[in-house]
């Protein structure tokens, strides 16, 4: 091949009319596009990721078997109460950890956005910063009841506790109490 396409031909073309400036500038503008390609703060983003996985399972691990143990004390209380119930016991699970939302901090440029979860040192570690806290939401109820037999009682059961997590029926189970549990 000849003329315009050899490559050593348009090498010594390109080279013959540039300065010893130019390829300077050429190299410049290179070492900009990769600054910006490349990506900043990754480091960060770990950080971050860490500090929510740690929030969510300290707080769901110590909160949620309290609230879990202070909706059954309420709940064995109210349906106790309830005519035709008698002793109970109950037991609830939770469909999940419930849910945070932390504060982000959001910087805007023209051409991107970026957000980072803000961290604060808590005088232990550094936390990210939760602005409020959805609680777990309730996955089933088992209510081993004194009338649990009683067809009555286990509807007005039922309807109880599925206003109070609005559950559907077939997340709740009724059922009677055993001889030798009724007797403690």
């Amino acid at each position: 091949m000849s003329g315009f396409w050899n490559t050593k031909e348009l090498w010594k073309k390109i080279t013959e009319r540039r300065s010893r400036t130019d390829y300077i500038v050429i190299l410049l503008i290179g070492v900009m596009v990769l600054i910006v390609a490349v990506p900043v703060g990754g480091g960060r983003k770990k950080t971050e990721q860490a500090a929510e996985k740690t929030v969510s399972t300290v707080v769901s691990e110590s909160e949620n078997g309290v609230y879990v143990r202070q909706l059954t004390e309420e709940l064995t209380a109210m349906l106790s109460g309830m005519d035709g119930v008698g002793k109970c016991r109950v037991m609830i699970t939770l469909e999940d950890d419930g849910r945070f939302f932390l504060d982000r901090d959001v910087t805007s440029g023209s051409d991107r956005r970026e957000e980072h979860t803000v961290i604060y040192d808590n005088g232990v570690g550094e936390a990210p910063y939760v602005l409020r806290r959805e609680r777990p939401k309730v996955a089933g109820v088992l209510v081993v009841a004194q009338g649990g037999a009683d067809p009555v009682a286990a509807t007005n059961i039922s309807r109880a506790v599925m206003s109070l997590f609005g559950l559907e029926a077939h997340k709740i189970t009724v059922v009677k109490m055993s001889v030798q549990e009724d007797s403690l």
